[in-house]
């Protein structure tokens, strides 16, 4: 009898850390980092958003047309790519990785993306 009780214990304890281990496994899927639409949202509500991925007039002679822009998650983090406007010349490249809160803190400097105001 001894042995059965011994045997059911461990077989509870066993099936309590298959059930502890699945429900981390499942939370860690769940956090493990912003979607793609939350980073594109995130791009979309930051201040730069209004002054870089667009085209520009460039003194009425020239139009640069970078009307492309990447907001996406990439390995927990999201991921930009974008052309921003500089106060006088061409566009320049960016790429910034961060969380969707430094994203939308994002501002164009003269052309180059900072997190917070210039």
């Amino acid at each position: 009898m001894a042995t059965m009780k011994r045997a059911a214990v461990g077989s509870l304890v066993a099936l309590t850390v298959l059930i502890v281990a699945g429900l981390a496994v499942e939370s860690y899927a769940q956090s493990s980092g912003p979607t793609d639409t939350q980073c594109a949202n995130a791009w979309t509500d930051s201040s730069a958003s209004d002054s870089c991925g667009q085209s520009y007039d460039l003194g009425g002679l020239t139009q640069v047309n970078t009307n492309t822009y990447t907001a996406e998650a990439r390995n927990g983090q999201c991921y930009v790519n974008v052309d921003c406007k500089r106060n006088w010349g061409t566009p320049i490249n960016n790429t910034f990785n961060g969380t969707t809160a430094e994203v939308e803190s994002l501002s164009n400097c003269d052309g180059y993306l900072r997190k917070g105001s210039c």
